[in-house]
């Protein structure tokens, strides 16, 4: 993908910043892309004792420069998000093309929206515009959603371009934010480009427990994620415990919140 410079927005571009997990947004990213990589383990993996000659297993680098062990973290992430149970995805447009500058932006567009009071966290990151004409980011939000004009207000003041706003109301493809840096190893040299290191970034507020209030790690939340998951399959009930308090989540509630 010939990918554009500099902060310039693209409004023609808007319409595919939010597409649902469909073979759309498959085919738009081999458009962008190319074919999405083939991968049997991580390449610099070596194999595991209880593996078989008919199921080897293979050790992992668990490096975010290694795209098989990024697709295994992105689906981590994807749980961690769907237990946090964010309440929007905002979309950011007319971004950097440095991650620096872009963690700048981001930081100083929370601060703006949280000296009206708004208490909020949220886990975003930077990508390319399918067309090549510049960035934009995606955050899922967690708390206090703003309008779409006091969002537009305070984006406007930082020097971004135009911004979208999705309430979540479904146990959404969490994982979307991560979609190009596990597609090929092409997209991901340009998603590290924008993000630097990282897979995901996340400041204070966004990883809490949605029940206890707790401040948790993502690998907490996307532990009790699954314990959650299995506690529906097998109908027990779930205890979270914590340094707050200890909560006791019955079968039916768990089903309600993982609708």
């Amino acid at each position: 993908m010939n990918v554009g410079s500099g902060s310039e927005s693209a409004p023609q571009t808007d319409a595919h910043l939010l597409v649902p997990y469909t073979s759309a947004r498959e085919h738009a990213l081999e458009a962008c892309w190319g074919q999405r990589a083939q991968l049997a383990s991580c390449p610099v993996g070596r194999p595991l004792a209880y593996g078989t000659p008919e199921t080897p297993w293979f050790s992992r680098c668990g490096l975010n420069s290694c795209l098989y062990c990024l697709r295994g973290k992105s689906w981590h992430v994807g749980d961690a998000i769907r237990f946090v149970q964010p309440t929007a995805l905002i979309t950011l447009t007319g971004m950097s093309d440095d991650h620096r500058t872009n963690r700048e932006l981001v930081n100083g567009l929370k601060r703006s929206l949280t000296r009206t009071g708004l208490d909020f966290g949220w886990l975003w990151v930077t990508e390319w515009n399918p067309r090549g004409t510049g960035a934009h980011t995606h955050a899922w939000l967690r708390g206090d959603i703003p309008g779409p004009g006091t969002l537009q207000l305070h984006a406007d003041r930082a020097g971004l371009g135009i911004t979208l706003i999705k309430q979540v109301t479904y146990d959404g493809d969490f994982e979307y934010i991560c979609k190009t840096a596990v597609w090929n190893h092409e997209s991901l040299t340009a998603y590290r480009q924008l993000n630097g290191t990282e897979l995901v970034h996340g400041g204070p507020g966004f990883w809490r427990d949605p029940e206890t209030g707790e401040p948790i790690d993502r690998k907490t939340a996307t532990s009790r994620y699954r314990a959650m998951q299995k506690s529906r399959q097998t109908g027990r009930a779930l205890v979270v415990r914590s340094n707050v308090r200890a909560v006791d989540v019955g079968s039916e509630a768990l089903g309600a919140r993982l609708v």
